[in-house]
Formats: C-alpha cells, structure tokens, sequence
C-alpha cells in the first residue's frame, strides 16, 4: 500500500473506508474480530455494532445501504468499562439507544443522531448479559436478557418500571442430549415483531466451546411477554460438522433487506484460523407458510478458499490531528497518551510489562499479511510492534533506543545493539506462522501463533497488529503500514 501523501488525501479516504465483503451463494462474510453483530435499519440505511470486549473506545457503528458496503461512522462509548459485549442498537421515537453489558450490570446510551455526540452510559437494575430491546403494540418498552428473563423499561428507556422488575417468562429449546454443547447458555435474545407474532431468536450451546455447539434457535408468541412457543425448525443456524468451514455459528439478528429479502446477521469462527475471532456472517433466509423462519439454502457443508479482502484501512500515516478511527486501546482509554503531530504518533509510555502498557491495537481482517512501523525512543522507554492476545501471550520486536528485542509467548528477549536512532520494525504473519524483522534482518523464524484464540486461553478477543510503549519516556512511530499479502 503506497503511502498516503497528503492530509487532505488521508481524509478522504477515512470517508471512504468500507468493509469489503466475501460473497458466498446466499452467504456475506465479513473476515475479523466482529463478534455479536446486532443491526438496526433506519430510512433505508443500516447501521450496525458489534462487541467492543476489553477495546477502547467502544462499539464501533457502521452504515450501509446496501449490505455489501459498510462505512464506520464514529465509536460510541468513549469511556472504559471492561468487557463491552453483545450489544443491541435499536431506533425509538427518533432516537438511537445501544443496550450492553458491561462491569457487572446493563447499560444504555443514547443519542439524536448516529454520528452522536453519544451519552453518558446509564445502568439499568437487570440481571444477566445480552440484551435484546421489543416494543409491543401498545408501545411499552421492554427489555428481554440471558436466561429467558423480561423486564418492563420506561417510556425513556432508560430505567426498569418499578414492580415490572426482571422475571423468566422463557427456558430455551430443548437440545438433544446427545448433542455436543458447551452449556445450555440460554443468550442474546433479539426481538421482532411479524404476522401477529413476536418472534425471538436466542443464542444456545456456548459461544466458543465445541464447534457443533452454538446456535441460533427460533421461538414465537402472541404475547411480548410469552408464553414462547419453539420453532419446529430449530436450530435455524449451527455448525453441524467439524469439517464445515465455519464453527461455532451463533447469536443471530433477522432483519429485511433491501429489497425486502429476509436476512439473519451472525457470528463464527472461520475454521483454520481462529485467532481472527468471530467474523460477521449475513446469510439469506426465508419464512415458511406456516411462519416459521428457515435459511434459504441447504447450509453448505464443504470448504472454500476464503478470499482477501480490505475490511478498513488500517494503514496509518498519522497525518490526522486525532487518533484514526482503527485505533483501539488495550485494556484502557487513554487518549490523552497520544499526540499526533508532523506526521507522527508520539506514544507517552505505561507500566513496566507489555500487557500493562495498553498498546495500541487495530482488527485484523486477513489469513496472510505483513504490519510495519518505524520508531525512535525519547527516554527511558520501550517499543515496539506486536501480534497481541493479551497480557502473556503476544509475539512482536521492539526497542529501547540501546537495545533490540524479539520473542514470542510473552517474553521478549535481546536481540542485538540498537545501532540507529530509528529503528524499521516488521512482522509478517502467513496463515498463522510468523517472522519477526528489524531494519529488514530476520531476527526470528518458525513462530507459530494459530493457538492464540479463546479456545485456548478463555478470552474473548482476537490476534491483533498492535503497537505499544512502556517505561517512564515515550516513542515517536512513523509509517504504520499493513499490507495484505497475494
């Protein structure tokens, strides 16, 4: 990717940034770390978030029109909370809310207009995760969680009615008992009303245990508040098979098209490289007669070459006058650490381990490519450029402005003299087997990292490019560039 010029040039092309879809049959698939995607269509333009995790800022909203083009807007949450997960965005009275979990309890945020400004999160007095948002034909508010619990929410939205409080009015699809699940996980219910009937789709099985075990199963009522009757169908959505592509598909939202085509949004892993996290799935579906939904074509069972394609731009001149919208922080909102001037990112260091520093951290959305940057040390500073799961587990190579270090599993070692004030670092990442550069020299070979995905450590998040600085001084990076390879 040739470097951005120009400020005015660098700009324009943040407008144009699109997610870059991969059109399979009746399938969209979106490659990246996208997990618990909920949608909302509003004057005939979709808007879509999806789980933040321990990433700040938070809940990244995207537009479209026409399902196969997605333009990011702005992030939502400018705050750290923890672990921001499986929201639901949803259009009321002229005015946009997102319902998500997130230290311990429910939040809502609010605001006029998709682009913000956003509001303070307000918490709500529910139990559980996941929260899906129903309006009934009275319009009264209400508010559906985990574990098939309902509350009734004010003419606001913004608290529980009083007396209304949350109670279990569904317990979920029965799953065979010689089915291999990780849980019965009854989750993510998400709402909508069709032909007389609610109609509720609920996440079941465990969301990243076995890769048969999540799913989508479908129930309906005449009543917001039950009783749920379950779909003859069910599951609509599962992985069925280990030797599918996709494992573990679940937590799905349905919706119309655009041209009035019917559509469920969810989530999987892509079979061979797990350490992308969950991709974004959009798949065709269709109502019986009898008014049950199904997908409208057999689920396909065999393997396709998933092709690459530019999910955002992730290259980054730092031409801007405020931290690029593909930047997230680690376990942290911290922008006042970054200043970005004569294009350069000046770093202000954190902590004394890589993991407590918070690095800088952008979605991957390919099975081979490469991430570069230079950097120049001020102080008494470490940096460097990662391929970062969390605090133990990352690969990367970094300075000191004395030394250089390289490594893998969370340790990085010595690895020569610092012989320059800037120093060019690079990984190259192919099909998870990863090389470490430093001004062009290989300084490791034969890392291997399709282990590090929840599967093995128990964390919801993905593998990502991320830079970091740590120490008493700071870093000035120059030049990020990531590049998907042919």
């Amino acid at each position: 990717m040739k470097k951005i010029k120009t400020k005015k040039t660098f700009l324009l092309l943040y407008c144009l940034m699109a997610m870059q879809f991969i059109s399979v049959g009746q399938s969209i698939v979106l490659t990246g770390d996208y997990a618990d995607p909920t949608i909302v269509k509003v004057d005939g333009v979709y808007y879509m978030t999806h789980s933040t995790f321990v990433y700040s800022p938070g809940l990244l909203i995207w537009k479209s029109t026409d399902l196969q083009n997605w333009t990011p807007v702005t992030y939502a949450l400018h705050q750290f909370q923890g672990d921001v997960i499986a929201p639901d965005i949803i259009y009321h009275n002229n005015k946009f809310y997102i319902y998500y979990p997130a230290a311990g309890g429910i939040y809502v945020i609010t605001a006029d207009k998709i682009e913000g400004p956003w509001s303070k999160p307000v918490k709500l007095d529910l139990p559980g995760i996941d929260p899906g948002h129903i309006t009934d034909h009275e319009g009264k508010r209400y508010i559906y969680v985990s574990s098939g619990y309902m509350a009734e929410l004010n003419p606001d939205g913004l608290s529980v009615v009083k007396g209304k409080e949350a109670k279990n009015v569904y317990r979920g699809w029965p799953i065979p008992d010689d089915w291999i699940i990780e849980c019965m996980c009854l989750e993510s219910p998400k709402l909508m009303f069709k032909d007389g009937y609610y109609h509720m789709f609920s996440a079941q099985g465990g969301t990243a245990g076995p890769a048969v075990g999540h799913m989508v199963v479908h129930a309906r009522s005449k009543s917001v508040s039950g009783p749920w009757e379950n779909s003859p169908i069910n599951p609509v959505v599962r992985t069925y098979d280990k030797r599918e592509p996709w494992w573990s598909k679940g937590h799905g939202t349905v919706f119309q098209g655009p041209d009035n085509s019917w559509w469920m949004v969810y989530h999987a892993y892509d079979r061979d490289n797990r350490t992308l996290g969950r991709n974004i799935l959009f798949e065709q579906v269709e109502w019986t007669s009898d008014g049950w939904l199904r997908i409208s074509t057999p689920i396909q069972r065999e393997r396709y070459q998933m092709k690459e394609g530019v999910v955002l731009e992730r290259s980054d001149d730092f031409s801007g006058d405020k931290l690029g919208i593909q930047w997230q922080f680690w376990n942290a909102y911290e922008p006042e650490r970054v200043k970005l001037q004569d294009n350069s990112l000046h770093f202000k260091g954190k902590g004394n381990n890589v993991g407590g520093s918070s690095p800088l951290t952008i979605v991957a959305g390919h099975t081979r490519y490469e991430v570069s940057v230079d950097v120049e040390i001020l102080g008494d500073a470490q940096a460097g450029l990662l391929l970062f799961f969390n605090n133990n587990q990352y690969v990367g190579v970094a300075t000191d402005g004395k030394q250089l270090f390289s490594g893998n599993r969370g340790a990085l070692q010595p690895a020569g003299n610092a012989n320059k004030k800037v120093v060019n670092l690079r990984i190259l990442n192919d099909l998870n087997d990863v090389e470490l550069f430093i001004d062009g020299k290989k300084v490791h070979i034969g890392l291997e990292v399709s282990g590090y995905c929840n599967q093995t450590f128990g964390t919801y998040v993905a593998l990502r490019p991320s830079i970091y600085c740590m120490g008493e001084g700071s870093a000035i990076f120059k030049n990020f560039l990531y590049k998907p390879l042919e």
